[in-house]
Protein backbone atom coordinates (compact mmCIF):
# COMPACT_ATOMS: atom_id res chain seq x y z
CA UNK A 1 0.00 0.00 0.00
CA UNK A 2 1.03 3.52 -0.76
CA UNK A 3 0.76 6.85 0.89
CA UNK A 4 0.68 9.76 0.40
CA UNK A 5 -0.91 13.20 0.67
CA UNK A 6 -1.10 16.35 -1.54
CA UNK A 7 -0.13 19.21 0.78
CA UNK A 8 1.65 22.72 -0.41
CA UNK A 9 4.56 20.64 0.41
CA UNK A 10 5.42 17.41 -1.69
CA UNK A 11 5.93 14.63 0.73
CA UNK A 12 8.14 11.27 0.27
CA UNK A 13 6.82 8.36 -0.57
CA UNK A 14 6.85 6.05 2.11
CA UNK A 15 5.47 2.06 1.26
CA UNK A 16 3.69 0.85 4.19
CA UNK A 17 2.28 -2.58 4.92
CA UNK A 18 -0.10 -3.79 7.40
CA UNK A 19 -0.05 -3.72 10.78
CA UNK A 20 1.14 -6.40 12.93
CA UNK A 21 -0.76 -7.45 16.15
CA UNK A 22 2.32 -7.45 18.72
CA UNK A 23 -0.81 -7.99 21.95
CA UNK A 24 -3.84 -6.35 23.03
CA UNK A 25 -5.97 -5.94 26.40
CA UNK A 26 -9.41 -5.34 26.78
CA UNK A 27 -8.91 -1.84 25.81
CA UNK A 28 -6.05 -1.34 24.25
CA UNK A 29 -3.84 -3.29 21.74
CA UNK A 30 -0.09 -3.04 20.62
CA UNK A 31 0.74 -2.95 17.05
CA UNK A 32 3.83 -2.85 14.82
CA UNK A 33 3.73 -0.79 11.40
CA UNK A 34 6.37 -1.83 9.28
CA UNK A 35 7.60 0.19 6.55
CA UNK A 36 10.41 1.49 3.77
CA UNK A 37 11.57 4.96 4.41
CA UNK A 38 12.20 7.18 0.80
CA UNK A 39 15.99 5.52 0.80
CA UNK A 40 14.33 2.42 0.58
CA UNK A 41 15.59 1.21 4.36
CA UNK A 42 12.82 -1.20 6.13
CA UNK A 43 12.22 0.38 9.21
CA UNK A 44 9.17 -0.36 12.24
CA UNK A 45 7.00 1.83 14.02
CA UNK A 46 4.96 0.64 17.26
CA UNK A 47 1.46 2.43 18.79
CA UNK A 48 -1.07 1.66 20.87
CA UNK A 49 -4.54 1.26 18.87
CA UNK A 50 -7.91 2.50 21.31
CA UNK A 51 -9.94 -1.13 20.64
CA UNK A 52 -13.48 -0.13 19.90
CA UNK A 53 -16.97 -1.35 20.97
CA UNK A 54 -18.49 0.51 17.65
CA UNK A 55 -17.69 1.81 14.75
CA UNK A 56 -16.81 5.45 15.31
CA UNK A 57 -14.07 7.84 14.11
CA UNK A 58 -13.67 9.02 18.07
CA UNK A 59 -12.90 7.41 21.05
CA UNK A 60 -14.17 6.49 24.52
CA UNK A 61 -16.73 8.67 25.75
CA UNK A 62 -19.57 8.36 22.47
CA UNK A 63 -20.94 5.19 23.38
CA UNK A 64 -22.68 2.68 21.19
CA UNK A 65 -25.94 4.37 19.48
CA UNK A 66 -25.03 7.71 19.77
CA UNK A 67 -24.63 9.49 16.36
CA UNK A 68 -24.36 13.25 17.72
CA UNK A 69 -21.38 13.90 19.51
CA UNK A 70 -22.89 16.96 21.00
CA UNK A 71 -25.80 14.86 23.17
CA UNK A 72 -22.32 12.73 24.14
CA UNK A 73 -20.61 15.33 25.79
CA UNK A 74 -23.62 16.69 27.20
CA UNK A 75 -24.30 12.96 28.64
CA UNK A 76 -20.60 12.89 30.06
CA UNK A 77 -20.64 15.92 31.21
CA UNK A 78 -23.67 15.54 33.19
CA UNK A 79 -22.34 11.99 34.74
CA UNK A 80 -18.73 13.05 35.39
CA UNK A 81 -19.57 16.41 37.06
CA UNK A 82 -23.29 16.69 37.25
CA UNK A 83 -24.26 19.84 35.45
CA UNK A 84 -26.85 19.22 33.54
CA UNK A 85 -26.67 21.78 30.49
CA UNK A 86 -28.84 21.84 27.45
CA UNK A 87 -27.42 20.87 24.19
CA UNK A 88 -27.65 23.84 22.93
CA UNK A 89 -25.22 26.01 24.49
CA UNK A 90 -22.55 23.24 23.38
CA UNK A 91 -20.13 24.65 21.23
CA UNK A 92 -18.30 21.71 18.96
CA UNK A 93 -15.58 21.22 16.69
CA UNK A 94 -16.24 19.02 14.19
CA UNK A 95 -13.58 17.91 13.22
CA UNK A 96 -11.97 15.10 14.58
CA UNK A 97 -8.13 15.68 16.66
CA UNK A 98 -5.67 13.44 17.59
CA UNK A 99 -4.29 14.20 20.61
CA UNK A 100 -1.08 11.87 21.05
CA UNK A 101 -0.20 11.64 17.00
CA UNK A 102 2.37 9.33 16.50
CA UNK A 103 1.53 7.58 19.72
CA UNK A 104 -1.82 5.77 19.08
CA UNK A 105 -4.50 6.04 16.99
CA UNK A 106 -6.99 7.84 19.41
CA UNK A 107 -9.10 10.62 18.32
CA UNK A 108 -11.59 13.40 20.02
CA UNK A 109 -13.97 16.37 19.17
CA UNK A 110 -13.50 19.52 21.63
CA UNK A 111 -16.93 20.85 23.26
CA UNK A 112 -17.01 24.00 25.15
CA UNK A 113 -19.61 24.96 27.43
CA UNK A 114 -19.76 27.79 29.48
CA UNK A 115 -21.77 27.12 33.14
CA UNK A 116 -22.87 30.31 35.38
CA UNK A 117 -22.55 28.47 38.86
CA UNK A 118 -23.77 31.19 40.43
CA UNK A 119 -27.12 30.58 39.28
CA UNK A 120 -26.84 26.63 40.76
CA UNK A 121 -28.73 26.50 44.25
CA UNK A 122 -26.94 23.40 45.09
CA UNK A 123 -23.43 22.01 44.18
CA UNK A 124 -24.45 19.54 41.28
CA UNK A 125 -23.94 15.71 42.09
CA UNK A 126 -21.95 13.56 39.59
CA UNK A 127 -23.20 10.19 38.55
CA UNK A 128 -20.34 8.42 38.17
CA UNK A 129 -19.78 4.76 36.69
CA UNK A 130 -18.08 2.35 38.74
CA UNK A 131 -15.29 2.41 36.70
CA UNK A 132 -15.12 6.70 37.43
CA UNK A 133 -14.40 6.31 41.20
CA UNK A 134 -11.17 8.11 41.12
CA UNK A 135 -12.91 11.39 39.22
CA UNK A 136 -13.75 14.67 41.03
CA UNK A 137 -15.48 17.86 40.21
CA UNK A 138 -13.24 20.84 41.20
CA UNK A 139 -14.46 24.61 40.29
CA UNK A 140 -12.36 27.04 39.53
CA UNK A 141 -12.96 30.79 38.84
CA UNK A 142 -11.88 31.78 35.11
CA UNK A 143 -10.55 34.77 36.68
CA UNK A 144 -7.13 33.86 37.33
CA UNK A 145 -7.22 30.47 36.23
CA UNK A 146 -3.50 29.59 35.59
CA UNK A 147 -2.51 31.19 39.14
CA UNK A 148 -5.51 29.47 41.03
CA UNK A 149 -4.22 26.10 38.78
CA UNK A 150 -0.67 26.20 39.67
CA UNK A 151 -1.69 27.11 43.59
CA UNK A 152 -3.90 24.05 43.94
CA UNK A 153 -1.40 21.70 42.43
CA UNK A 154 1.62 23.25 45.28
CA UNK A 155 -0.79 23.00 47.60
CA UNK A 156 -2.87 20.01 47.42
CA UNK A 157 -0.64 18.08 44.70
CA UNK A 158 -4.15 17.77 43.03
CA UNK A 159 -3.81 17.79 39.31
Amino acid sequence: MKTKISLDKELVDVETYLPKLMGKGEWLQLECLPYKDNAGIERKWERCVRRKEHDSSVDGLIDAGEKDPILSAQRELKEETGYDVPASQFDLVKLPLAYEPGLSNSCCYIAKVTIDATKLSAPPIPALEADEWSLQTVSIPLDGLLENLRSKWIQENVF
